[in-house]
């Protein structure tokens, strides 16, 4: 790493808040294997612990967008301190109903949907605060930085939560909350002001909902960012998901499955370490071109792969363009949002990057019973095809800046 991409750690509120940030973050991924578990040692039935998996998903959508109001109205230390308590709360119910013998369907079911909703509506504060504690500069630095801690921590957290889980079940539950104080301390040691700009405490919910919603389709570069991804999403996942249900229907054994999975984990690292570089070198739009095309074009080749390890190999020179493309396109977002609409721009984008992974898994399957695999991939990859397209027929989206030309962007009217 060079001494420019390095500097983003000299910032002491940025240390402060990774540090904290990466604690939640860990504690959130031992813990979702965990629950996955747990839910099926108590119901002994696969689809009751489906049910509590999908409840908990369902809640968490339903609270991203009021999540995304409230970050822009309140003070967001506060908000975090508050989400790193209430959080610990659920986790803590469960620990006791668990040594109290009564844990059950219900119980657990109430406590996945009461999780859910706030991971919903408090998930995503500390992205809202990033743009406060960094500079434009090194603000795409930074969320290059975070991305690939986010895929390390994926990489390691199901090996490590399961071996947890087998040594006692409460135990990834317990790491959690110690993870949430974590959080809190974060919280408390910031010293940037971390109110929202510009926020009116008076305007009513539903009218602060709609007002982030239209700002964000009124405008070209949030309404192509929502779509570039909506289809990137779609057509990734989907390929993810296409590939690996025709292995397993084919022979490959969960094994084999599980090593395509991590050597796909290990571009996306790749893809993190070599993203300053990239940043530093060129313009961020021909940077978000340049990726986007990289990572879906040799994601198709896996139509010409016999085996699972050379389909592990593709993934996984297909997922080191994941990291820059984000990182390039997200950073710039926040950038041009203004600071009283960055929780509604960022809930919209989440919301929208849910619904494509949820959708992709069904469309996968269909296309896979209706056109065979090789169809279903090249199928797949005409729908991130149309993120192609917007990346080079915006204009907004091609001028995106060299990093160093970054520090004159201006925000787009709220």
């Amino acid at each position: 790493m060079n001494t420019t991409e390095l500097s983003v750690w000299r910032i002491r509120d940025y240390r402060t808040w990774f540090m904290g940030d990466t604690a939640s973050e860990i504690g959130a991924w031992i813990s979702s294997l965990a629950m996955t578990l747990l839910a099926y040692s108590v119901t002994r039935d696969v689809w009751l612990a489906g049910v509590i998996g999908a409840a908990e998903a369902t809640a968490r959508a339903v609270g991203v967008l009021p999540g995304g109001v409230i970050a822009d109205s309140l003070d967001r230390r506060k908000l975090m301190i508050a989400a790193a308590a209430a959080s610990a709360i659920p986790y803590a119910i469960l620990i006791i109903c668990w040594y109290s013998g009564v844990l059950s369907f219900w119980p657990l079911l109430v406590i996945c949907l009461v999780k859910g909703a706030l991971t919903g509506i408090f998930g995503k504060v500390t992205n809202v605060i990033l743009p406060t504690i960094v500079p434009k500069k090194l603000l795409g630095s930074a969320t290059a930085a975070n991305q690939t801690r986010d895929a390390a921590i994926n990489l390691g957290s199901g090996p490590i939560g399961g071996f947890l889980f087998g040594l006692a079940p409460m135990l990834p539950f317990a790491l959690s909350i110690c993870s949430f104080f974590a959080e809190l301390w974060s919280a408390r040691h910031i010293q940037a002001d971390l109110r929202p700009a510009g926020a009116d405490p008076s305007e009513p919910v539903l009218r602060k909902l709609r007002c982030g919603v239209a700002w964000v389709f009124r405008h070209t570069l949030p309404r192509a960012n929502f779509f570039i991804f909506l289809a990137f999403n779609i057509s990734w996942t989907g390929i993810v998901t296409a590939v690996t249900l025709h292995l397993l229907a084919t022979g490959t054994t969960s094994a084999a499955v599980g090593t395509m999975s991590a050597m796909l984990g290990g571009g996306v690292l790749l893809g993190g370490f070599i993203s300053g570089w990239l940043v530093a070198r060129l313009r961020g739009g021909f940077l978000l071109q340049l990726t986007y095309a990289w990572t879906l074009l040799v994601a198709v080749l896996c139509v010409f792969s016999a085996t699972w390890w050379g389909t592990g190999l593709i993934f996984g020179a297909a997922a080191i363009g994941i990291v820059p493309m984000n990182s390039t396109l997200q950073a710039y977002m926040a950038m041009k949002t203004p600071d009283n609409l960055l929780g509604r721009m960022i809930s919209v984008m989440v919301l929208s990057s849910m619904a494509a992974v949820g959708l992709s898994s069904a469309i996968a399957g269909a296309l896979l019973d209706g056109l065979g695999y090789r169809g279903a991939i090249l199928a797949l990859t005409c729908v991130g095809i149309v993120g192609i397209v917007l990346c080079i027929g915006t204009r907004e989206i091609r001028e995106i800046p060299a990093r160093s030309e970054l520090a004159t962007v201006e925000k787009i009217p709220g």
